[in-house]
């Protein structure tokens, strides 16, 4: 009976220290306050949590606050008790900008350079992230690896609706194409490779890669360029293809008048990029794919499936006529 008592007694002291529950709060929309004090602030998704739980920044869903859960009809959130403090910060990027080169390129670099240059947030950035920061001669935010930090006094840089031309996206171009290293060349027709896509991958990519490269086009395959190649490739285009995606986000540096044919898979509505061409004073025309292709092979629940499960057919012949009567 020893042994069994104590252990009992060992089980009981473990119960006893056993970690309390972490206060949390019940989030709610905090309004459109863009001065904030004693808040937590997630720089990776340019949102912040006061101290009565009330969420500002930009994203309108609760659940993505770092730690949230949900309980019953509630979102809940964790206080965070180890967060590193700082006395003053803004946030200048969400996550959309976080993941999107269209939405760093358009929503957040902008944001960056219109935003008074004292101790701007961001988390860790990627290569390509800080590349398109040094071209555009912007301070370099303070990169913070924790997903929270409290922040006796927060900002929240306004920004433009989403990839929607705002008013600095000009000033902005104005100082990447100075600072390119990269000297014009000739103009030339480019295609911009969709082989490397994760979603909506285009049935025959490689077929269609091979006609263009022998018609003349420069292949472009956005996952091994640098963001100074692409600029400098958009830049020196007079014809751009490509299918709709993040990188049309470069049309912003093409001169004005280039042609562009954005490939649309079936169904997408998206205007962000005729809009960016219009802005831009570029030949801007869709074409539209003729049927979705879901790969019936991927026997897994449709929301557990990659989103390279679905691809999409392009009429290889109609579209190449489409072309030649182009010019």
């Amino acid at each position: 009976m020893r042994p069994l008592a104590g252990l009992a007694r060992r089980l009981l002291r473990l119960l006893e220290r056993r970690e309390k529950p972490k206060p949390s709060l019940t989030l709610t929309p905090g309004g459109a306050a863009r001065e904030l004090q004693n808040v937590w602030a997630a720089p990776a998704l340019g949102l912040a949590v006061d101290a009565q739980g009330r969420v500002f920044g930009a994203s309108a869903d609760l659940a993505r606050a770092p730690g949230a859960w949900r309980s019953g009809e509630d979102i809940r959130f964790p206080m965070p008790t180890d967060a590193p403090v700082l006395a003053r910060g803004v946030l200048f990027m969400d996550g959309r900008a976080t993941r999107s080169y269209a939405h760093f390129l358009l929503d957040a670099l902008p944001t960056l350079l219109a935003t008074e240059p004292l101790a701007v947030l961001a988390p860790p950035l990627t290569r390509w992230q800080a590349d398109l920061i040094a071209l555009a001669g912007a301070q370099p935010p303070i990169e913070l690896a924790a997903p929270l930090v409290r922040a006796e006094q927060l900002t929240l840089a306004p920004a433009a609706p989403s990839l929607t031309p705002g008013p600095h996206l000009d000033g902005m171009r104005t100082a990447i194409l100075s600072a390119l290293a990269t000297p014009a060349a000739a103009p030339r027709r480019i295609y911009v490779s969709g082989r490397g896509a994760l979603k909506a991958v285009l049935d025959d990519a490689l077929t269609l890669e091979t006609i263009m490269e022998a018609r003349g086009y420069r292949i472009l395959r956005p996952e091994t360029s640098s963001p100074h190649e692409l600029i400098a490739a958009f830049r020196d285009a007079e014809r751009v293809v490509a299918q709709t995606g993040a990188l049309m986000a470069n049309l912003l540096f093409c001169a004005p008048g280039t042609q562009v044919i954005e490939l649309r898979p079936p169904g997408e509505a998206s205007a962000w990029v005729e809009g960016l061409a219009r802005h831009a004073g570029l030949s801007w025309k869709s074409y539209a794919g003729e049927e979705l292709a879901q790969a019936a092979e991927v026997l897994l629940e449709v929301d557990l499936r990659p989103a390279s499960a679905f691809g999409w057919r392009l009429d290889l012949p109609a579209f190449l006529a489409f072309l030649d009567g182009e010019g």
